[in-house]
């Protein structure tokens, strides 16, 4: 990672950049008449120390000098610099940023008119002795207050090809090769069908993207340049199809908003995200139609304005309008007027709301801007193209299993994917034979997934080995950590996969950090994308942390971060900061940071600081299923910790305090009646499947916030007493 700041192995090192110019007879003449002006005692001071080791001599033509030194007295560098103010600036923010590229050996000359001393830790006392500049004014550039690092990508990562554009929506950014666009024509088929074969060519996606966009405007009256986005708030509750992302992007082009919903969630889940979001239709699936309608009718959607998304296998003969209905009518209507959007609109408008369990209650709404996926997708493909254009990949096929609903699918595997020309094989859900059929019938070349899914190969091998398997060369995952144990397992079956893991959050738009297949370093998510810059503090002081292998929080800030929670001030002023150096999103990661072989700086996932669970890939807060359980009459207290699971990664478990009704009563049939109670209301991903413990009384601090660590613990010792490897 490029730093800023110093060496990040020497915390001790204090920099400090300080500008010095030779200036005219009038700037001397001014000078002079301020000399007697109060200066603070620390100024006073290095003046005094610097000017003590400068030596003079005259000339008339202005001249630039810089100085990076610390507080102890080093040796320097002489850099010559040409006389352009911008190469100026350029090598100084160089200087800055990424001191480690500046050699300790031979000066480079470019020009006699500027010179710039570059000073590191371990030289001591010929600092200025080349100095040919009389010092008359220090003006600080980087504060000598206590060293602070923020990290960005390696050294070997291009920087953004583009600024991420600001005015414009997802849909014109991804089918617009002005952007970057991989070619259209020499593009796979964007989204195929796993199950069918099924597919559009990068043309007819185009094409059908903007006929639905027309169709949707007839049916819901929603035009493109009239109305406010919130006043065109869909939902989209559906299982993966090739028309998915096709329909978000015909939304964007008519100025609208995309709220994804789980396709596991309840029917009371659904109609909280449809209330909260104030959505005006529903477009949704046969498999999932009853749990749809049963939440529409409760969130007072009328029917007429529920749609279908065609799935393979499901009988489409309902009374409801399909996706491809709409864009039959689309071909009867006139083409939508183009979009008047101002500068700054694609930064500011929200495209999705997504929604985020986040650290307690009830899933939040994170408004996340065009200008964020955007950014997101141009950071996540510049980082892999060094190790793509090495390997000779210039487009592959790519597993879209994932859920399209889910930050890590939407963004990464959807957009990420198509952009730069792949071809997505789209399954509606995981069934391994299924899996496996895919990969061999299409090739399959790079398979982004979740650590359980990786856990279902290693335990099938008899299965696995019944199908072609070759053409996989990446395996990707996200969502949770993967540890080292199962890389080195699959490893063993598949000693040609590269297997690499990324980070990233709903909040940041998805990628953080990610894993190139040219530096894998197991165990940890790769290192920092372009453009996004990270700090890790000490949860309690705040404190910046500089050391490698220390664990603090993840603090990111990034053109993908997003715009907030809707109507939730409080989430807000928690999650996101402002620093003297800007905005900056507070992950509730714990991570450290160390090096690769390859010498490059990598984070480390240690602990999740706000303690959601992570089952299958879902986030599960602790809390929502806590106050769910209180409303159970058998319950008197709770607290829900994860607990490790061979197949889902983890699993929640409730430790219970019986109300006293039901103390007498077998233990047995309280717990059964309870993980029912959580079946009834809850998605699958939230039931108890790590069971239920009854204890005395729940561990809290004085302030009443549960202590989840010492029931954690609890349960470690409780395992460990059994044999079992946690």
């Amino acid at each position: 990672m490029r730093r800023s700041g110093g060496s990040y192995a020497s915390p001790s090192l204090g920099s400090l950049l300080l500008l010095a110019v030779r200036r005219s007879r009038h700037a001397e003449h001014r000078g002079r008449r301020d000399q007697g002006r109060a200066r603070s005692p620390g100024a006073q001071r290095r003046n005094a120390i610097e000017r003590s080791k400068l030596c003079s001599r005259p000339g008339r033509s202005p001249s630039l000098s810089v100085f990076l030194l610390n507080q102890t007295a080093c040796s320097a560098i002489e850099l010559q610099l040409s006389t352009e103010p911008r190469a100026q600036l350029d090598i100084i923010q160089k200087v800055r940023t990424s001191p480690e590229s500046f050699p300790l050996s031979t000066p480079l000359r470019i020009s006699q008119r500027r010179t710039i001393f570059f000073a590191r830790q371990g030289f001591k006392d010929t600092i200025f002795e080349r100095a040919n500049t009389k010092l008359l004014t220090w003006l600080p550039l980087i504060f000598s207050s206590p060293l602070k690092m923020v990290f960005t990508s390696p050294n070997w990562v291009p920087q953004l090809p583009i600024d991420p554009p600001d005015s414009i929506t997802i849909q014109e950014f991804m089918s617009n090769e002005r952007y970057g666009r991989y070619a259209l024509k020499d593009s796979r088929s964007p989204y195929t069908c796993g199950l069918t074969g099924k597919s559009y060519s990068a043309f007819e996606v185009r094409e059908r993207t903007d006929l639905l966009a027309r169709g949707i405007s007839k049916k819901l009256e929603f035009a493109p340049n009239e109305g406010t986005e919130w006043e065109k708030v869909v939902c989209l509750f559906s299982l993966n199809t090739i028309d998915y992302i096709p329909f978000t992007h015909a939304m964007h082009r008519l100025s609208g908003i995309v709220t994804p919903a789980s396709a596991a969630y309840s029917a009371q889940e659904l109609e909280h995200q449809l209330r909260s979001s104030n959505s005006k239709a529903l477009f949704t699936c046969i498999p999932l139609l009853e749990t749809a309608l049963k939440a529409a009718k409760g969130a007072n959607i009328p029917e007429d304005r529920i749609f279908l998304l065609p799935v393979p296998g499901a009988d489409q003969k309902t009374p409801y309008v399909t996706i491809d209905d709409l864009i039959q009518e689309g071909k009867s209507l006139p083409e939508l007027e183009p979009l008047k959007w101002v500068k700054g609109q694609g930064a500011r408008q929200v495209a999705f709301l997504c929604y985020s369990s986040g650290t307690s209650g009830l899933p939040k709404a994170v408004m996340i801007s065009h200008r964020n996926v955007i950014a997101n997708v141009l950071q996540f493909t510049t980082y892999e193209t060094v190790a793509r254009r090495k390997l000779g990949v210039r487009t592959q096929a790519t597993l879209g299993l994932l859920p399209f609903s889910h930050i890590y699918g939407l963004v990464v595997i959807a957009h990420c994917g198509t952009w730069r020309g792949d071809g997505i094989i789209v399954l509606p859900k995981f069934e391994l034979k299924q899996f496996l059929e895919a990969v061999q019938r299409f090739k399959i070349n790079c398979l982004p997934v979740v650590p359980p899914i990786v856990i279902q190969v290693i335990r099938n091998q008899d299965l696995c080995n019944k199908y072609d398997l070759t053409n996989v060369r990446w395996v990707y995952t996200g969502a949770a950590p993967l540890g080292a144990e199962t890389v080195e397992d699959l490893k063993k079956q598949y000693p040609k996969w590269h297997v690499g893991q990324g980070y990233g959050m709903t909040e940041t738009s998805t990628a953080v950090c990610t894993t190139s297949e040219i530096d894998i370093d197991v165990g940890s998510s790769g290192s920092l994308v372009p453009g996004a810059r990270g700090k890790i503090v000490d949860p309690t002081t705040g404190a910046e942390i500089t050391e490698y292998n220390t664990p603090g929080e993840l603090l990111v800030q990034s053109p993908s971060v997003v715009l907030g929670y809707l109507h939730n001030e409080k989430a807000n002023a928690e999650t996101f900061v402002w620093h003297e150096d800007g905005r900056w999103i507070k992950t509730g990661d714990e991570v450290l940071v160390r090096k690769s072989a390859e010498g490059n700086e990598h984070l480390v996932i240690v602990d999740r600081i706000k303690e959601l669970i992570k089952v299958k890939g879902h986030q599960v807060a602790p809390a929502e299923l806590e106050a769910h359980l209180l409303t159970h009459p058998a319950v008197s207290d709770t607290a829900v910790i994860q607990v490790p699971d061979e197949r889902a990664g983890e699993v929640p478990k409730a430790y219970v305090v019986r109300a006293a009704a039901y103390a007498s009563k077998p233990e047995a049939e309280v717990s059964a009646e309870i993980c029912k109670y959580v079946e009834e209301h809850k998605a699958r991903h939230k039931w108890l499947k790590g069971g239920v413990e009854f204890v005395d009384v729940i561990p809290k601090s004085p302030s009443g916030k549960i202590l989840r660590r010492l029931l954690r613990d609890r349960e470690k010792e409780a395992r460990r007493s059994k044999g079992a490897k946690l």
